[in-house]
Formats: C-alpha cells, structure tokens, sequence
C-alpha cells in the first residue's frame, strides 16, 4: 500500500529535539528554518552527538547567506532567504578517511588524493590530526591532498574520543584492531543507530580473524590474536554498509583474502572505491 505524505504550511518557530542518536534531523531542521515565516528555534538535548556534521550545516547555510545564532544547545535561525551563488563543493573527508587507514596498518605510504582542501568544514578533517600520531604527515599542494609516512615507532596515542566524528570511526577501529590494540576508544554509543549496529557489526566480523572487540561504558578496547587465525581466506558480512564493508576491506591489505556476501554497497557514499582502492594495491610494497 503506498504512503503518501500529506504536507502543510509550516510556521516555526521553536521545537526540542533528542539529539542523542543523529545529527541529521537537527541539520535537516536548519536547512527549512530559514523558509519558515517565524523562522525555527531549535533546543537540542544535552548529549549532541555528530555536532562537527551540525557545524558543518550551518557553515555552508552561511556561505548562501543565512544568518544564524547558536549559543550552549540550541540553534536560532530567523526567517530569511538564501542567496544563491557559484559554489566549490570539496570532496569527501569522510570517504578519504579510509586512505588514512590504511597508512595507519602499513609502514610505508604515500597516497595522493584530489579535491581536499585544508580548511574544510567537514567534521572528518579531523583525520589529518588524528594521524599525526601514527606517523602520518599531510601535505596540500595543487588541489591534492598528499598522504605519506614512513615506518616509525610505537604510536604513543592512548585515547580517543569520537563522539562527534561516527563515520571517521569505522575505518579507525578496525585500523586500530589490527595494528594498535592498546588504544581505547569513546564516543560510540551512536553507531548503534547507523545503516547497522555497526559497534556490533564489527564485532561479530572482527572474530572471524581472532580479533575481539569489548565494549563497555561507553570504552571500546581490543585483543588482538590475529596469530590464531588459521586461514587467510575471509569472508565478511556487509550488513548491506557501505562502511562496514570498506573498513573491513583494510585485512587486504595485510595478507589477507577478503570477500562479502555484498560488496556493491559502497555505491552508497563511494561509487567508485573499488577502482580507486585497487590503484592502492598495485602501487604499494
């Protein structure tokens, strides 16, 4: 039986929203406050997670010319009209995330990636921080974003806390998993809620190679006891996400033979990741 939506005018003003699971309904909000007559007010609750994707919102609403104030948890955006202009749309931190794992997992890297900028908006930049730690040295140049290391001693990183960062988080577990099981990770109580339960999806996946993840009170730690595996041949579950799936695709890179029930899901967020990792493949030691 179809569904249809019946719509209305909308006049605003001021809603509450749990922003506990998701960040998408608070930047969808943002997006139509603007159009509203009484514009919208939005008091979000106290546990804002994903909130580097909201700033992201409201910097690009900003660019079309929507002013805003936000101040402690809630968002007030009064009626006014976007102005349209020529726009550079960057490409994806959050799809480039998975480059920066996998020079996390190996000694030797450098990967050339196009269309990043410095100075981005998106939350997912935060990589580029995140792997000084393991050696890993950004450079931009010529509209390339240029990713290398060289083989370095322990990473002395203890803790990091994701909370705002849910689609940086995929590929840093498992990259974590496989080559830096003392690290322990925060923030993850909204991965639950994504295409997956993607904190219990990789949980159940990472077992097949010996890998296990505990997770409690917030705090995800690792035993790693990759040695016990006795095939190299791996076949994981895609939980039909696209992310779950990329991340997992990291064992390939260290020896092992991986295939999936599924793996056209990437199409999701990354049409073309399996061309462009295999470049990867081909170039590295």
């Amino acid at each position: 039986e179809n569904q249809l939506i019946k719509g209305k005018e909308l006049q605003g003003n001021e809603i509450n929203i749990d922003s506990s699971e998701s960040s998408q309904f608070v930047s969808a909000l943002c997006l139509i406050a603007p159009t509203l007559p009484n514009g919208l007010k939005i008091n979000m609750s106290s546990n804002i997670v994903s909130e580097s994707y909201i700033e992201m919102t409201l910097d690009i609403m900003n660019d079309f010319g929507i002013d805003f104030t936000k101040e402690n948890n809630a968002i007030n955006i009064p009626s006014q009209k976007y102005q349209s202009k020529n726009y550079f749309i960057e490409n994806d931190w959050s799809s480039a995330c998975f480059f920066y794992a996998i020079a996390m997992i190996i000694d030797d890297a450098k990967i050339i990636l196009n269309g990043l900028q410095k100075k981005s908006s998106q939350g997912d930049s935060f990589i580029v921080e995140l792997c000084k730690s393991f050696g890993i040295d950004t450079k931009f140049e010529n509209n390339n974003c240029i990713i290398s290391k060289s083989n370095i001693a322990d990473c002395q990183l203890q803790t990091a806390n994701l909370k705002d960062y849910p689609d940086l988080a995929i590929p840093f577990i498992v990259a974590c998993a496989i080559k830096y099981p003392t690290i322990k990770i925060s923030g993850l109580t909204h991965l639950a809620f994504k295409e997956s339960n993607r904190l219990e999806a990789l949980k159940t996946e990472l077992q097949k190679v010996h890998i296990y993840l505990h997770y409690e009170n917030d705090i995800l730690s690792f035993e790693n006891k990759m040695n016990d595996c006795e095939t190299k041949n791996i076949h994981f579950k895609s939980y039909q996400d696209h992310r779950i799936v990329m991340a997992l695709n990291l064992f390939s890179f260290i020896g092992f033979t991986v295939s999936y029930d599924d793996k056209t899901c990437v199409k999701k967020s990354f049409p073309n990741y399996w061309n462009e990792i295999e470049k990867i493949k081909i170039s590295k030691k």
